[in-house]
């Protein structure tokens, strides 16, 4: 069984995404602080529920958030037109 694909939103740089992954080998390319690493994070945390080995929900923080979306909910906040907060979802589809 393989990951066919992973979707990711409001974590850290990712606010929207969606990787569709090949059976084989997958390479991630790209400039420092784009995300690769933030990937592999997500990957880590879907199977197994662990950031760096310890658990995620013990471990999250506001900067856990995109902070396009975190500052999005605070400014509604002073706006007296409160959103939902913001959530974090990581879904793997096999």
């Amino acid at each position: 069984m393989f990951i066919k694909k992973l979707v990711v939103k409001n974590y850290k740089l990712l606010k929207d995404v969606t990787i569709e992954l090949n059976k084989d080998i997958n390479i991630f390319v790209g400039e420092n602080d784009s995300s690769k690493s933030t990937i592999l994070e997500a990957l880590s945390i879907i199977t197994s529920g662990k950031l760096n080995g310890y658990a995620f929900d013990r471990q999250i923080k506001a900067n856990f958030f995109n902070d396009e979306v975190r500052n999005e909910y605070i400014k509604s906040l002073k706006d007296m037109l409160p959103k939902s907060p913001p959530e974090i979802i990581i879904e793997a589809y096999f």
